[in-house]
């Protein structure tokens, strides 16, 4: 009730009645809970259906929690457009300043697409390079294309894809199921593979000897995809096993063709051909060898037939076997053994092991019980039969006589007679087939030579004519005891 009262005391009276206008109430809505793409700025919100307050004359205000907080307005309109993702809350006030404040109000946004290209597979010769594309964020599935427009649009994929390209550079665009581009992938390139090429060399092209085995081939490979398996053909590409001390290093070849084939996992290439050659003849010789004709000396020899090998053959023979010589004949040699090497220009050699003989030493034995002497000298009835050994068949003897005559036995014959002999020592000398000489003393006992001699000697004994006569023997004879004498057929005495 307002009273009002003037300056006399008059009063007059006048109900009035307040109402407590209602809550000021709306709807807020956002276009989208979510944003179609990631950094989109293109929410709104809407309050629609205000009531309350003072009915009329409302002002909007958007209030941005996050994630940076800010305030925009008031504004007479209810629309608030171009909302980045964020949370956001609305101030309505009406001219009676009475207002009300929305809840928050939260507008989203999908994760950013992340895109992700690498080498899944990588090129051989018979297959392409892989790449595998891959994708995050966004929503739904993906579309990728090589240009910006999507003009040439190459296949969607869920999370990822896999590429069959050939050698280039790639990078790819991608958008998802709202057409939300991704920046570029990252970039690859795939270079061309190189071309498997092998190349040959020899360290040893010629063979110095030929037969030898000492051939070598190095090959070396470029390009492909490494990891090099090397094997050795023969001119018609058959395999060759080689002794291969590293890889693609082949030993231990003979004269010949030969080619390599190199693989590269998938890859092969063949080499050009590449040849070892060695002498159109090898090295070979015979030897003639001569044994010491006699024992004892040295007459030994050996003549050296070489053929083949390749320039001035030269020969060595031991004990000096790093002296050379032009002479294939070798003599003056000594009963033994010996060494030869025979070598040519290239140092290809030949040796050989051999002996110079000697015939077995001719031996001279007393035939057992041939072993008559004479006993008296001058009965020339003295014997003895030899048995010869050793040096060549048949043998020539002869007796106290160095220059003969010779007697030769039969082919087989090693017995001879001597007979007739006086006393004494004798000499056989022997002679074989060869003409290999020795002399043999033979011990034989000296005959009885008993050579008397009278001595007469006149004597006057007891004045009587007498004489004495006294046989003397040759000296020889050291035992007179040994001597019995009779004079003129009587009988025998002692004394002389």
């Amino acid at each position: 009730v307002i009273n009002v009262i003037d300056a006399e005391g008059c009063i007059v009276s006048t109900p009035i009645t307040l109402t407590e206008p209602a809550p000021i109430t709306a709807d807020f809505n956002a276009n989208a809970s979510t944003l179609a793409c990631f950094g989109d700025q293109n929410g709104s919100i809407t309050v629609s259906n205000v009531a309350g307050g003072q009915g009329s004359n409302y002002t909007y205000t958007l209030n941005t929690i996050l994630p940076n907080p800010s305030s925009s307005g008031p504004q007479t309109s209810n629309i608030f457009t171009d909302l980045d993702a964020g949370t956001y809350n609305i101030t309505i006030e009406d001219g009676l300043n009475c207002s009300t404040t929305s809840l928050d109000i939260v507008i989203a946004e999908p994760t950013p697409i992340v895109a992700s290209l690498v080498v899944n597979s990588t090129q051989t010769c018979n297959t392409n390079s892989t790449l595998t594309l891959s994708a995050s964020g966004g929503t739904g599935n993906y579309t990728y294309s090589d240009d910006a427009n999507f003009t040439n649009i190459l296949g969607t994929f869920t999370t990822s894809t896999t590429i069959n390209v050939n050698p280039g550079t790639y990078a790819y665009y991608i958008r998802d199921a709202n057409n939300c581009v991704a920046t570029i992938s990252n970039e690859i390139t795939i270079d061309p593979l190189p071309e498997l090429t092998v190349l040959l060399e020899s360290t040893n092209s010629f063979i110095n000897c030929a037969g030898d085995d000492s051939g070598t081939i190095v090959a070396n490979a470029q390009g492909g995809l490494g990891n090099y398996i090397y094997t050795l053909q023969d001119g018609n590409g058959n395999p060759i096993t080689a002794n291969e001390e590293l890889p693609g290093y082949f030993t231990g070849l003979v004269a010949g063709d030969y080619i390599v084939l190199v693989e590269s996992l998938d890859c092969s290439a063949t080499s050009a051909p590449i040849s070892i050659t060695e002498p159109s003849e090898s090295l070979d010789a015979t030897l003639a060898i001569n044994d010491v004709t006699c024992t004892g000396t040295e007459n030994g020899s050996v003549e050296i037939m070489a053929t083949g090998g390749t320039g001035i053959i030269k020969y060595a023979i031991s004990p000096q076997l790093n002296q050379f010589f032009e002479t294939n004949f070798f003599e003056n040699l000594a009963p033994g053994n010996y060494d030869i090497i025979v070598q040519d220009e290239l140092g290809c050699y030949l040796t050989f092991n051999f002996t110079i003989s000697e015939p077995e030493q001719v031996i001279l034995s007393i035939v057992p019980d041939s072993f008559y002497p004479e006993v008296c000298s001058g009965d020339t009835n003295g014997e003895f039969s030899i048995d010869i050994t050793g040096g060549n068949l048949p043998y020539s003897v002869s007796l106290d006589n160095y220059d003969g005559p010779y007697t030769t036995g039969l082919s087989t014959q090693s017995q001879f007679d001597f007979t007739d002999l006086g006393g004494g020592d004798h000499t056989v000398f022997v002679r074989d087939a060869e003409g290999c000489e020795s002399e043999w003393n033979i011990t034989f006992p000296e005959s009885v030579f008993i050579n008397p001699d009278i001595v007469l000697e006149y004597l006057c004994l007891n004045n009587s004519q007498g004489n004495t006569v006294t046989v003397t023997v040759d000296d020889s004879i050291t035992d007179l005891d040994d001597l019995d004498y009779s004079l003129d057929g009587g009988p025998f005495q002692p004394s002389n």
